[in-house]
Order: structure tokens, then sequence, then C-alpha cells
């Protein structure tokens, strides 16, 4: 399980990381999960919002629990997910989008924090964890995986993976972690 929020940012070109907060330029999806029940709302201003799901099986939703700042978050587990239905979530291939996200997960294993697009766009991206770091990949499999070591379980961090055509860099807790060339 983690508590999160989410942020997707669709950069002008040469565009670094931004701070996390109130919505910067290009912000296409902010999540901050803090409703306390019901649906997650976009506070990006884009009218994103969420459905709680669980995929593929017998499983509860997603539950609103205690949050990064006092307030509340989502907390996932197995195949629950929040659901986002937006064009604009679809990014091509090899252009420039971050996609950013405070967790803190149980453990440091195989799950996902962010899934964009729609795969029958060819544009379907993965953020995700690994036990061994932080990964993106795309509906085609090509991505880029970075070295062991950049989270930590039952700790709250800031991760963010920054595209800027084939480049892929890795943030945590602001710090350029990993940069590497994929074909994403």
């Amino acid at each position: 399980g983690a508590t999160v929020q989410l942020t997707v940012r669709d950069p002008g070109p040469g565009s670094g990381l931004a701070a996390l907060g109130g919505p910067a330029s290009g912000t296409v999806g902010l999540w901050r999960f803090d409703e306390g029940s019901g649906r997650p709302m976009d506070g990006g201003g884009n009218g994103n919002h969420g459905v709680l799901a669980c995929q593929g099986g017998s499983c509860a939703l997603p539950t609103y629990g205690p949050g990064r700042s006092g307030g509340y978050g989502l907390s996932f587990a197995g195949s629950q997910a929040v659901l986002i239905s937006s064009a604009q979530l679809n990014f091509p291939t090899n252009g420039s989008f971050t996609v950013e996200a405070w967790i803190k997960p149980t453990a440091v294993a195989q799950g996902a924090i962010a899934g964009l697009g729609s795969s029958t766009q060819g544009a379907n991206y993965l953020f995700k964890l690994n036990s061994s770091g932080l990964a993106l990949t795309n509906d085609s499999g090509q991505g880029y995986l970075g070295p062991p070591g950049a989270v930590a379980a039952d700790v709250w961090q800031h991760v963010a993976a920054v595209v800027q055509g084939s480049t892929i860099s890795f943030y945590v807790n602001g710090t350029l972690f990993s940069r590497g060339v994929s074909a994403v």
C-alpha cells in the first residue's frame, strides 16, 4: 500500500522539474486525494476527476487515510486504482511531460505509481517502483530503469519522472537520482 498525491504536467520545451504546490503552467492534472471520501477531484483546473476502482478481481476500493501533511491521502494495495479518463493524458512518443507524486510505500516492491494514457493510442506510460528502483515504460515495453536505492519503505518521499524526448530523469526529494536515454 501507499498514500499518494499525484501531479501530471505537460511542459513547454526546455522546462525542468517544477515545485509541487498549486497548479503550475502546463498542469494537466493535480490530484491531492485530500477529499476524505468520494471521488478524487482534479485541482489542476482541467476537470480530470477520478473514479476509485478495483481492477481485475475482487478487491476493495482504495481508502482514504492519513496524508503527508496531516490531511487525507489515498491508500492503495494490489489492484486498486484511481481511473481518470482524459485524452489530455495521452502523451506522444518522444514528447515531453513530468509525472510527480508524494508516496509512502509499505515496501519497495513492484507497484505502479501512475499510469498515463491509453494503450490504444500507442502512448501508455507507466511510472512505477520495482525492487531495484524507479522505472518508466510505455506499452511497447521500452523505457528506462533507474539504479537501485532510489526509494525507501515507510517514509514519505517526492518522486518524479521527467521525460524530454528520449531522455528520462528520475528525481527523489527534488534531487536528480538518475538520467538515461530510452526509446520511450
